[in-house]
């Protein structure tokens, strides 16, 4: 249960993996990236991913996340004079909350899910 969607793209069976780039940064393998100009593209976007994120009801929460969701905010600006680009990112991160599972109730995928969160907390 250890695997990285790209929540994104509707093809459910992509791969992607975690990796280490060129320059020496964390970064995930054959994630849509998305080109925005307003703050509603960005809440399109962010409305999206949400859509897709794998959420179940428990006896604790209605929509209880079962799973960290990162959003990297990418800026690049590209100077004419003297050329020269700059490039900075934003990672917002979104992490499941630890989960009790006595009292939520999970039995069966969701006490896994449940485990899984809590281990990687």
């Amino acid at each position: 249960n250890e695997t990285v969607r790209d929540l994104l793209d509707s093809n459910k069976n992509k791969k992607s993996d975690v990796r280490i780039e060129k320059d020496g940064t964390v970064g995930v393998s054959n994630l849509v990236e998305r080109e925005v100009a307003t703050v509603e593209d960005v809440q399109a976007a962010m409305a999206e991913a949400s859509a897709n994120r794998s959420v179940a009801c428990t006896d604790m929460n209605e929509h209880s996340s079962r799973s960290h969701c990162i959003v990297t905010v990418k800026t690049v600006v590209e100077q004419k004079e003297p050329k020269c680009k700059y490039v900075g990112k934003l990672h917002l991160v979104d992490l499941a909350g630890s989960e009790n599972t006595n009292r939520s109730g999970a039995k069966g995928k969701q006490m896994t899910e449940a485990q899984n969160i809590n281990k990687s907390l």
